[in-house]
C-alpha cells in the first residue's frame, strides 16, 4: 500500500509540474509574441541596421573591383569609416534622446540608415568591370566614403536609442527576453544578407553581379525602410522617459553626466569589448580565415549562415533565462566562458580547419554559445548601469566605443596575432573575456561598498547569491532604485518578479 501511495503521489506531482511547466512555457511564449506585436516597427529597423551594415561585407570583392581598384587594403579602410563615426552617432543623438525623447532619435536614426545605404547603390563607379557601366572617375569613391561614415553615425544612434527603448518599455519580468530581441534580430540581418547575396550570385551570374546586380542589396532596403518608419511614427514615448520629464529634474550637461557616471560608462565598455572581441573574431574573422586554410568557399558561407540561424534560435533562450536569474549573472557565465574557450577552441578549429562538422561545433558550441550568453544580456547590463536621464547617451557610448574599438580592429588583431602565436585569435578572445571577468569582479566589490550603482530599472533578479555583496549593496541599490522604477500597465511589483524568478 506504501508503494502504491508513493507512484501515485509521484505520478500526481509529475503532473502537476508537467502542468505548471506546459503553462509556464505557453506564459513566455505569449509574452514573446505580445513583444513582437508591440515592438516590431523597432525590430524591423534593427534587422535593417545591421543587413546595412553587413552588406558592404558580404559585396567587398565587387566593391573593391569598382571603387577601389582591387586594393583591400583600400576597401577595409572604407569598411572601417562606419566604426569610425559610430562613437560619434552615439555621444550626439544620445545626448538628444535623452533630452527630447528616444521616440524621434529612433526614427531619425532609421531614415538617415535607409538613405545612407540607398545611396551606395546609386554610385557611378570609379573603374567599371563591364561595359556599360556608369562612371564618374573619383566622385563616387568619396561619396561612398562620406555614406560610409553618415551610416556609422545613424547606427550608432539606433542602437543607443533602440536599446534604451526596449530596456524601457519591456515588462519588468522580460526585460532580458526584450533586449536579446535587439541581437536576435541582427543575427536575423546578418543571415537574411548572406542569404540574399548568394541566391543574386546564383540567379544572375558572376558577370553581371559584378557589373550592376551588386546595387540591387544596397537598394532594397527603401520600401523596407518605408514599411519600418510608418510603424515608428506610431510608436509612443517610453513611460520611463516621459515620467522623467514630468519631474522636471536639474539637468545637467553631457560631459559633467559623463564624469558623474564615468565608472559605469568604463564598465560598460569593457564589457560589451569581449562581446565584441569574441564575434567579430569568431563570427567574422574566422570564415575568411578558413577559406584561407582551404575550406571551399561555398561551404564556408553555408557554415556562416548555419552558425547565424543557431544564435537567432538561441539568443532569445538565454535572453529568458536572465529574465530568471538575472542579467548580471549571464554576464558572469559569459565571461567565464570566453576566457575558458578561447585558445582550446580555436586550437580545435585550426587543428581541423576543413572539417565542416568540427568547425560548425566550434563555431556554434563553443563559441556561438558564449556569444548568444552575452548577446542576451549586454544590452540590459548596460542600460541597468544608468539612470533614466543619461541612459541612451550611457549605451551610445559605451556599447558604441566597444564595437568601434574593439569590433572593428578584432579582424586586423585576428591576422597580427596568428602570425605570431598559432593560437594567437584565441588569446585575444580570452584575454578581452579575462579582463571582462575581472572588471566584472572589481565593479561587484564596488557595488557591495555603496560606491557603484548597477541596477537602476530592475534590482532583483541581478547575480547569483554566492556574488552578493555586504548589506551595504542593498540599502545603496534600493534608495536609489525607486526613483526610476517601472510603474503602470507593462509593469508589475518587484515583489512578484523577486518570487516568480
Amino acid at each position: 500500500k506504501i508503494g502504491l501511495k508513493g507512484v501515485c503521489f509521484a505520478w500526481t506531482n509529475a503532473r502537476a509540474g508537467a502542468a505548471q511547466g506546459g503553462a509556464a512555457a505557453m506564459s513566455a511564449w505569449s509574452d514573446i509574441s505580445n513583444l513582437l506585436l508591440q515592438l516590431w516597427p523597432l525590430l524591423l529597423g534593427n534587422i535593417l541596421e545591421w543587413y546595412e551594415f553587413s552588406v558592404y561585407g558580404y559585396m567587398s570583392k565587387v566593391l573593391a573591383a569598382n571603387f577601389f581598384k582591387g586594393s583591400e587594403i583600400g576597401l577595409w579602410l572604407g569598411y572601417a569609416a562606419s566604426f569610425v563615426s559610430r562613437p560619434l552617432g552615439g555621444l550626439i543623438m544620445g545626448a538628444v534622446a535623452d533630452r527630447y525623447g528616444r521616440r524621434p532619435v529612433t526614427i531619425v536614426a532609421l531614415v538617415g540608415m535607409v538613405l545612407a545605404t540607398a545611396c551606395q547603390g546609386l554610385l557611378p563607379v570609379v573603374t567599371p568591370v563591364c561595359e556599360g557601366s556608369w562612371r564618374g572617375s573619383s566622385v563616387g569613391l568619396y561619396i561612398l566614403i562620406i555614406a560610409r561614415l553618415f551610416q556609422g553615425i545613424f547606427v550608432g544612434g539606433e542602437e543607443s536609442g533602440v536599446g534604451t527603448y526596449l530596456a524601457e518599455e519591456a515588462p519588468m519580468k522580460r526585460k532580458g527576453l526584450a533586449t536579446s530581441l535587439y541581437f536576435a534580430t541582427a543575427f536575423l540581418a546578418f543571415l537574411i544578407t548572406s542569404s540574399l547575396v548568394a541566391l543574386l550570385y546564383s540567379w544572375l551570374g558572376m558577370e553581371k553581379m559584378n557589373c550592376w546586380g551588386w546595387r540591387i542589396p544596397f537598394i532594397v532596403v527603401l520600401p523596407v525602410g518605408a514599411i519600418a518608419l510608418c510603424g515608428r511614427m506610431k510608436v509612443p514615448e517610453t513611460a520611463a522617459f516621459t515620467r522623467q520629464q514630468q519631474q522636471q529634474r536639474e539637468r545637467r550637461s553631457s560631459d559633467r553626466q559623463v564624469a558623474a557616471h564615468a565608472c559605469a560608462v568604463v564598465l560598460g565598455c569593457v564589457a560589451a569589448g569581449a562581446f565584441s572581441a569574441l564575434f567579430y573574431t569568431s563570427n567574422v574573422w574566422c570564415i575568411g580565415y578558413l577559406k584561407a586554410q582551404g575550406m571551399p568557399a561555398e561551404q564556408a558561407s553555408w557554415l556562416a549562415m548555419a552558425n547565424n540561424a543557431f544564435l537567432v534560435a538561441l539568443t532569445p533562450v538565454f535572453g529568458m533565462v536572465s529574465d530568471r536569474v538575472g542579467v548580471g549573472s549571464m554576464a558572469v557565465i559569459g565571461f567565464l566562458w570566453t576566457t575558458i574557450a578561447g585558445v582550446p577552441v580555436f586550437a580545435l578549429l585550426q587543428a581541423y580547419s576543413t572539417n565542416w562538422l568540427v568547425v560548425l561545433a566550434c563555431l556554434s558550441l563553443g563559441f556561438g554559445i558564449p556569444i548568444a550568453i552575452l548577446s542576451s544580456s549586454s544590452l540590459l547590463f548596460c542600460a541597468e548601469l544608468f539612470p533614466t536621464e543619461f541612459r541612451t547617451l550611457g549605451i551610445g557610448l559605451t556599447h558604441n566605443l566597444a564595437m568601434s574599438l574593439v569590433g572593428g580592429s578584432a579582424p586586423l588583431a585576428a591576422q597580427a596575432f596568428i602570425r605570431c602565436v598559432s593560437v594567437g585569435p584565441g588569446l585575444y578572445i580570452s584575454a578581452f573575456g579575462l579582463l571582462s571577468t575581472l572588471t566584472l569582479w572589481v565593479a561587484l566589490r564596488m557595488r557591495a561598498r555603496g560606491q557603484l550603482q548597477m541596477t537602476h530599472l530592475r534590482p532583483e533578479p541581478y547575480i547569483f547569491h554566492m556574488f552578493r555583496g555586504e548589506d551595504a549593496d542593498s540599502k545603496a541599490r534600493d534608495s536609489k532604485v525607486s526613483a526610476d522604477q517601472e510603474t503602470g500597465s507593462n509593469t508589475e511589483s518587484l515583489d512578484g518578479v523577486a518570487s516568480d524568478a
